[in-house]
């Protein structure tokens, strides 16, 4: 593609999208697509629906857009998104990009196959580590939390400020990023809009001079690009500084390391620089984010804990109706063979979901002892914490006995499955079958 970013496509997704709760859409140029999704929603009155989401700029890619951009529209700053990177997808990318070296030989119905085998497993994955990870995120968010309310009575004790000077610098450092710059015929604003285009590119080509081209020549030709805009800058700082006090003037080290707030940026209404106020800026920011991202933790913990009691039911329901006599005499195909080895399939899978529910309870009471809403961990029933005689009573039951699958005859010397188990099941109950195979019940 030769156009960059195409904005109908986001804004086709963002549609489809809308009759669903979403409350952040991240892009990972969100502030160009903002104004252009305003400009549309005027011509076209019905996408105004659309503007309720709110906008998140993936926080790595905010680290390389200009500094009011990221203050404005990263996801570091925005209220309500905790520790959200915006770059989730991409690890479910990084775990199918193992592949890639046996997929890009294949036919594209294998490559198809293969990549949702893949994908599966992703899901299967984080399924059965959830409760660990978790445990873990929880523990290392709360360490942060202090570390950064540290810093933050560090940063008051050195500045002798208090929480409401602290609140107006906040809010002066979102007005300021929110703020429209006034463009003039002044020589010197030229020069600056010519410094911060030079710096910007600059900055680029040297951050991305090892990622971009892998042989030495190619980098070459971009140190001699640096280089020569390197010599620019510098004729046009020493212009600058002949056009401003001295007060305001730049040095060529100070502009290109770091961060740099621009001296024609800088507002004037007190003594405190913006420089300060942003650092005071990011730390309560950091702070306020750990705060979500621990309540965050806390519901996915709870809606963990109910998806396994419901799956759990479900579970007991089914091994319940097999176990009647109804279902036992009911004209559904199934021999007496064929219903013992879906209850040991069913009783199978109880046996796993009690005890993930069995981990899962202990590593969330592990971490939040002492902490509210945690109610949901002390619903559990007497009977799902019981023995395991069920199971013991059913597997001495059954034989070995060899069965196939996917044209395959396999051995199991513990089968709880009976002969020509597929043939009555896919004639019964096949969705059941079907995702008890893949691991989906």
């Amino acid at each position: 593609m030769y156009r960059g970013e195409l904005f109908a496509y986001p804004l086709y997704l963002q549609e489809k999208l809308a009759s669903r709760q979403v409350t952040f859409f991240c892009m990972d140029v969100t502030c160009k697509y903002c104004p252009y999704l305003q400009r549309v929603t005027k011509s076209c009155p019905e996408l105004q629906h659309l503007l309720n989401m709110r906008p998140f700029l993936s926080v790595f890619h905010a680290k390389a857009h200009d500094f009011k951009c990221e203050v404005k529209w990263s996801g570091s700053y925005q209220d309500g998104a905790g520790l959200t990177l915006g770059e989730e997808v991409e690890q479910c990318n990084a775990f199918l990009s193992r592949i890639a070296v046996t997929t890009k030989h294949m036919s594209k119905a294998g490559r198809t196959d293969m990549l949702t085998l893949m994908a599966m497993r992703w899901n299967q994955q984080k399924f059965r580590n959830l409760a660990v990870s978790l445990t873990r995120r929880y523990q290392k968010t709360r360490k942060a939390l202090q570390s950064q309310l540290q810093n933050l009575e560090s940063l008051k004790a050195q500045l002798a400020v208090t929480e409401s000077q602290l609140e107006d610098w906040v809010s002066d450092v979102k007005e300021w990023a929110g703020a429209a710059r006034v463009t003039t015929t002044n020589d010197a604003d030229g020069l600056a809009s010519r410094i911060e285009v030079l710096v910007a590119s600059i900055k680029r080509r040297s951050h991305r001079l090892y990622k971009d081209t892998d042989g030495n020549k190619g980098r070459a030709r971009i140190r001699r690009k640096i280089r020569e805009e390197k010599g620019i800058l510098t004729s046009v700082v020493e212009k600058y500084n002949r056009m401003v006090p001295s007060t305001e003037s730049l040095c060529m080290e100070t502009i290109l390391s770091g961060e740099t707030a621009w001296p024609w940026q800088l507002p004037h209404s007190d003594s405190v620089d913006l420089r300060t106020k942003r650092r005071a800026f990011d730390i309560i920011m950091s702070v306020r984010r750990l705060e979500e991202e621990l309540k965050i933790l806390v519901a996915e913990m709870d809606h963990h804990w109910k998806s396994l009691s419901t799956r759990a039911d479900t579970l007991r329901e089914l091994s319940h109706m097999f176990a009647s006599e109804t279902m036992r005499n009911s004209p559904c195909g199934l021999s007496e063979k064929g219903l013992k080895g879906l209850q040991s399939i069913i009783l199978r899978k109880q046996h796993k979901v009690r005890e993930m529910k069995v981990q899962a309870r202990d590593c969330y009471l592990q971490v939040l002892s002492g902490e509210g809403n945690i109610n949901f961990l002390y619903s559990a029933s007497a009977d799902e914490y019981d023995s395991d005689f069920k199971i013991t009573m059913f597997r001495s039951q059954c034989t070995s006995i060899p069965y196939a699958v996917l044209g395959r005859q396999l051995e199991w010397k513990s089968s709880f499955v009976p002969p020509l188990w597929t043939r009555h099941c896919s004639k019964a109950l096949p969705a059941f079958i079907n995702a008890s195979f893949w691991g989906f019940v």
